[in-house]
């Protein structure tokens, strides 16, 4: 791992974390990117992740609070679109898919981890979660109808200590 330079990036990609939360993973895409964006829409989580930001004094981080199904950015304008635990949040994931798709540049991949398809219902009203998971085909058909390519998913090696199964996925915009 690399301990010199430390949010300066070290390549060229252009990354947005849809649904940031606290920036845990915002913070650390920072580390090998030339420009992450956060977005979300909870103002205590964008503020934990300004915190973080600011801590860490990483440059190359911003911020923003939008729907990430109606982003004020320009077409075409990123490399990748990570949505990590996010999309359960959302009231159509699917356009969600769709704007990562429009702010894309070609060749651009979208990145998903996912809450796998589940029966705990408590999450709706004690998390605020719209799905309780979602079928790995779902996501699949989401990310196709978006105009995504090349998809591929996975879920992770079931855990006897893990209440949720996650599902990981990726596409292309070709």
């Amino acid at each position: 791992m690399r301990k010199s330079g430390f949010g300066s990036g070290t390549s060229e990609l252009e990354i947005i974390d849809l649904g940031c939360g606290d920036g845990t993973l915002t913070v650390e895409m920072a580390k090998f990117a030339k420009r992450v964006i956060g977005v979300d829409y909870n103002p205590e989580m964008l503020a934990s992740a300004r915190q973080s930001v600011d801590r860490l004094g990483l440059k190359n981080v911003s911020l923003i609070s939008e729907n990430v199904s109606k982003l004020s950015l320009p077409d075409e304008s990123l490399d990748v679109v990570f949505f990590s635990q996010s999309l359960h949040h959302l009231d159509d994931p699917e356009s969600g898919f769709k704007e990562a798709f429009r702010i894309l540049r070609t060749g651009g991949q979208v990145l998903v981890m996912e809450l796998a398809a589940h029966s705990e219902d408590w999450v709706l009203e004690k998390l605020g979660h719209k799905w309780q998971g979602f079928e790995k085909e779902s996501l699949l058909n989401f990310m196709q109808t978006a105009g995504f390519s090349h998809l591929h998913s996975e879920i992770l090696p079931d855990r006897r200590e893990e209440l949720f199964e996650i599902i990981l996925a990726s596409g292309r915009k070709s």
